[in-house]
């Protein structure tokens, strides 16, 4: 009998991204997930279609699944489960993972396998350390929580869920699913040196640069974001922002030129790909908090200034991401306002002030004219 993981989370990333990679490298898979229309549908087919599209089109695996659970209607199983599993991995979203580690903890307050990896496969920075934060919180003793090991993770597939309709899963081909150094190797997972660089050249040559070209794309008239990944004059103006994205990446984390220039481009493939519809308004959400000085626009370009290197051109694009983003990103306010009370609520020294005064005052003489 193969190795047991308990997979919390039967969404487009668990489906589409983890399950098929431990699936591949030997683990039985259960799902764990409180959709009872969605766990009927996986039982019925022993688990679930996942369509792959790659250059010469697109091909179908079946998924299987050792067994599905239902987090309340399916408690003792899953409780006997979870006291013997050496894997248990998530792909819940960060606003539901503190339930799921609240789940865990009274589990294995009582029955705790003697080893078992937890790995929270979600887009969130520190992962690990979150984790280890919301256990705080928990009755699990210390000495049980030695049982865990907890590595740090970095997730990216571009998955597409058809259900209620369907249970395939539509996916790319690129995947990336990578853990920290951890205490045992775990079968599915690559391992690499430095998480933390992986980690922001996907934030920031995935996650920002789809960020930015939707917002740009909705100013153009372009309705999905395969559209505006195929638009070159778009491309051309973010181009300021992507060098300077791409030098803080060196700087801070020593990454080379040439491999960095290679990862944008495919992302630029990746993202320009149709076969996975993204609608731009969906992209281009949420405009503010990205704004914030520790998130994807603000912080590498405040980074620069900190190591006096930032350039003026990069400031203009994220100037007119903030007037085209107020506009179309469901969220208008008055951007002049809004940047002024973001950089007054944060900022920490006068580096950060100057930032957000160089980019405001792009955005007035933008507003202005």
């Amino acid at each position: 009998m193969g190795r047991t993981c308990i997979h919390f989370g039967a969404g487009a990333l668990g489906r589409g991204l983890v399950i098929p990679r431990l699936v591949a490298a030997g683990w039985a898979v259960k799902v764990v997930d409180p959709v009872t229309e969605l766990l009927n549908s996986l039982r019925a087919g022993e688990g679930y279609a996942l369509e792959i599209r790659d250059g010469a089109g697109s091909r179908a695996l079946h998924i299987p699944l050792a067994g599905v659970f239902h987090p309340q209607h399916d408690a003792a199983a899953l409780a006997d489960d979870l006291a013997s599993a050496s894997l248990v991995t998530t792909a819940v979203r960060r606003e539901n993972l503190e339930a799921t580690v609240q789940h865990l903890a009274a589990t294995w307050a009582t029955r705790m396998p003697p080893q078992v990896s937890l790995v929270a496969c979600e887009n969130v920075e520190r992962v690990d350390e979150l984790l280890r934060a919301m256990l705080d919180s928990t009755p699990l003793s210390r000495g049980r929580r030695d049982h865990l090991d907890i590595p740090r993770t970095i997730v990216d597939r571009i998955c597409a869920n058809g259900w209620p309709e369907t249970t395939t899963i539509r996916t790319e081909t690129y995947t990336e699913l990578a853990i920290s150094r951890s205490r045992r190797p775990i079968a599915g997972f690559d391992v690499v040196q430095d998480i933390d660089a992986m980690f922001d050249r996907k934030r920031y040559l995935v996650n920002t640069f789809a960020d930015a070209a939707a917002i740009l794309g909705l100013g153009r008239g372009h309705a999905y974001l395969s559209e505006a990944f195929r638009d070159d004059s778009l491309l051309e103006e973010l181009a300021p922002l992507l060098r300077a994205l791409q030098l803080h990446l060196q700087l801070k984390h020593g990454l080379g030129i040439a491999d960095l220039e290679a990862y944008t481009q495919t992302s630029r493939e990746r993202l320009a790909e149709d076969f996975i519809p993204r609608r731009l308004d969906t992209v281009a959400r949420n405009i503010w908090r990205k704004m914030e000085p520790e998130e994807r626009f603000f912080a590498p370009l405040i980074d620069l200034a900190q190591r006096g290197r930032l350039e003026r051109p990069s400031l203009a694009v994220i100037a007119r991401l903030v007037v085209l983003g107020n506009e179309y990103g469901g969220d208008r306010r008055d951007p002049l306002t809004s940047l002024r009370d973001i950089g007054t609520t944060h900022a920490r020294e006068s580096t950060i002030d100057a930032v957000y005064s160089e980019v405001i005052a792009e955005v007035h003489r933008l507003v202005s004219s």
